[in-house]
């Protein structure tokens, strides 16, 4: 995945189509076990209208809602996504409550099978936030997080509005 998500392809499409409707429908799809119950969608509007490439946006939203629902705590899990339309550009935010990320961590996060030594004791890979980074970057989008230790972390999209194109 890695790899062909670095390589421009033919085979990218972009759609029109309502963001909020598409986030709804992922989330359900993905994470049936928690939604709606521990994981909640709000917006500023009903209707968000997006032209983007569905299979980068669900590839952010997966792996972003994996790594809320894995770093928080089991018996209490909460996660809240948003999306939001401004002037320039539609952020999706995925927060969470978990154990947040230590900030000697914040410029290794989004490297290629990093881990924090604060996450041995739970299971993963560290290529999650690396499929983040480099769709988003397909989608010219940035990513961006706060968080602070044992009260959660907040990942952001933000999507240009315009046209887009695949970076390479």
């Amino acid at each position: 995945m890695i790899e062909k998500s670095k390589q421009p392809s033919q085979e990218t499409t972009f759609d029109s189509f309502n963001l909020v409707a598409y986030v709804h429908e992922s989330m359900e799809e993905s994470f049936g076990k928690y939604f709606p119950k521990n994981i909640k969608i709000s917006s500023s509007e009903k209707y968000i209208p997006i032209h983007s490439n569905k299979k980068f946006l669900y590839h952010i939203l997966k792996n972003l809602t994996e790594n809320a629902i894995k770093y928080s705590n089991p018996d209490n899990i909460q996660i809240e996504l948003y999306i939001e339309s401004t002037t320039d550009c539609i952020n999706i935010s995925v927060k969470d409550y978990g154990i947040g990320i230590n900030p000697k961590d914040k410029h290794q996060l989004f490297n290629l099978f990093y881990r924090s030594a604060s996450v041995d004791n739970i299971d993963g890979t560290g290529i999650g936030l690396t499929i983040v980074k480099d769709c988003a970057e397909k989608l010219n989008a940035k990513v961006s997080f706060q968080s602070t230790i044992n009260k959660g972390s907040t990942f952001t999209i933000s999507l240009p509005k315009g046209t887009p194109a695949i970076v390479s």
